[in-house]
C-alpha cells in the first residue's frame, strides 16, 4: 500500500494529483522537492520516481529520500532539465 504518491507538471510548480503530498517545491531547473502531509517514520522506506520526458528527455539522476520529503533531479547529457515527475513511496508513517 503506497503511503504517498504524486504527479506534477514539468515546471515543478504544480501538483496534478496526489495522496499524502502537502506541497511541491521547484528548487531549481530540474530539481523538485515533494513534501509529505504525514511524515515517514525513518529514511528506511522505498521511494520511486518515474519521469515522463515530454520533450526534455531528461533522466532521473538522483532520488533522495528524507522523513519529510522526497528530492528528485533530472539531467540530460548536458544540463539539468525540468521534467514531468511521478513520485511515490512505501514504508511506515511516523
Amino acid at each position: 500500500l503506497s503511503k504517498y504518491w504524486g504527479a506534477g507538471a514539468a515546471d515543478g510548480a504544480s501538483i496534478e494529483d496526489s495522496f499524502n503530498i502537502s506541497s511541491l517545491v521547484d528548487n531549481n531547473t530540474g530539481v523538485q522537492h515533494w513534501y509529505y502531509t504525514n511524515l515517514m517514520d525513518s529514511t528506511n522506506y522505498v521511494a520511486f520516481n518515474a519521469s515522463t520526458a515530454g520533450g526534455a528527455y531528461a533522466d532521473t539522476i538522483w532520488n533522495e529520500k528524507f522523513t519529510t520529503y522526497q528530492n528528485v533531479g533530472f539531467h540530460d547529457d548536458s544540463a539539468y532539465r525540468d521534467n514531468r515527475s511521478n513520485v511515490g513511496g512505501f514504508g511506515d508513517l511516523a
